[in-house]
């Protein structure tokens, strides 16, 4: 297989994107982010199995420089999963003949430490006055409203508050119904995960449908 003709890392990004829009995986969207802000479009031209850990480690240093540890990481899980893919594609029968050879012999990533050993766990919360001034607050968009609102009624992760579209609440069970994350993804997990809410929620969803046109807020975020 002529080099020329070998995908180049924009082309993996784009084939891991998929992998997750395949699986139903809302990660999928953070991903092609990334790709288009945080990968110089030098290296997204070259050829993947060219990558090395220090063109790695251009991509993660300024992320971790701004203060975005966390992000630096996640962008680090993504494109060691992104290589794995590529390195592995023509054996899975879903990308067998569909996509374009990589000839990745190691991952340039797997020799590249994380930012920080340990997430951090947050220090603080929202005190009684706080959860007031926000509740009633007359400078937030309906779509930021009432996902605070839901948030806080609700006791599910931000995330999964900003990815839930309208049909995955499920009022009859009182459930938040969505894909799982890729880290509760496996084998012997179901697709799909069932989190507990109640009938306060579903009364901002019901009061909040004719008002807001965009859901999830997750899309309407740039």
């Amino acid at each position: 297989i002529a080099k020329r003709e070998l995908g180049t890392l924009e082309d993996l990004m784009n084939l891991y994107a998929s992998d997750l829009e395949t699986d139903g995986k809302r990660t999928a969207k953070e991903v092609r982010r990334i790709t288009a802000k945080d990968i110089h479009p030098y290296l997204l031209t070259r050829p993947a199995h060219l990558i090395t850990r220090e063109d790695i480690l251009d991509i993660l240093t300024p992320i971790a420089q701004r203060g975005a540890l966390v992000q630096a990481d996640n962008t680090r899980s993504y494109l060691r999963a992104a290589f794995e893919l590529g390195a592995n594609a023509q054996s899975l029968t879903r990308w067998r003949g569909k996509t374009k050879s990589f000839e990745i012999s190691i991952n340039p990533v797997a020799s590249v430490r994380k930012s920080q050993s340990v997430k951090p766990r947050g220090k603080r919360h929202l005190n009684p006055t706080e959860v007031r001034s926000l509740w009633s607050s007359d400078g937030l968009t309906p779509i930021m409203l009432l996902s605070l609102k839901l948030i806080l009624t609700s006791g599910q992760r931000v995330e999964e508050v900003l990815g839930a579209s309208w049909d995955e609440f499920d009022e009859k069970r009182e459930n938040l119904d969505y894909p799982r994350s890729p880290s509760q993804n496996s084998p012997q997990n179901n697709r799909t995960a069932h989190r507990p809410t109640n009938q306060t929620s579903y009364r901002f969803v019901e009061r909040y449908q004719g008002v807001i046109n965009i859901w999830p807020p997750a899309l309407s975020i740039q």
